[in-house]
């Protein structure tokens, strides 16, 4: 959960970032329990658990911050035998800051915080919910 945590003081330090996680299928995911990385044009944070996937993910994320990209996902094959993950990157802005800071301290006294992934929206859905179990 680092990265909900870091998330409004990134956006308020880096302006624009990319939210970049591991998807283990579509539909809803429990975020506070995701690897996620937070990557800035100068600097990341979070983990995705593997070097060499986090510096593939971090020189994607950064040229679909230059190139504009509000959503991609795309899928990164870990070598031989090993299989393959889908990874998320999204944008947020840094006007998004505030809120941001209230789902990180909702999270904090006790709430989910929940992504819900669509193929073909521009931004994922995020909500707050106090239910004491999270979608696997």
């Amino acid at each position: 959960m680092q990265w909900l945590q870091r998330l409004p003081e990134w956006l308020a330090r880096h302006g624009a970032l990319m939210l970049v996680s591991l998807i283990p299928r579509e539909g809803l995911a429990c975020c506070e329990q995701q690897e996620a990385m937070l990557v800035a044009t100068h600097g990341c944070c979070g983990s995705l658990g593997g070097a060499h996937l986090e510096w593939e993910a971090m020189a994607i994320a950064r040229a679909l911050l230059e190139q504009g990209f509000r959503k991609r996902q795309t899928r990164f094959v870990l070598g031989p035998g090993a299989g393959a993950v889908r990874l998320l990157f999204e944008r947020i802005d840094a006007d998004k800051a505030l809120l941001w800071r209230g789902r990180a301290e909702a999270v904090a006294r006790g709430s989910h915080l929940l992504r819900v992934c669509r193929d073909g929206d521009d931004e994922s859905e995020w909500r707050l919910t106090l239910d004491a179990e999270c979608p696997e």
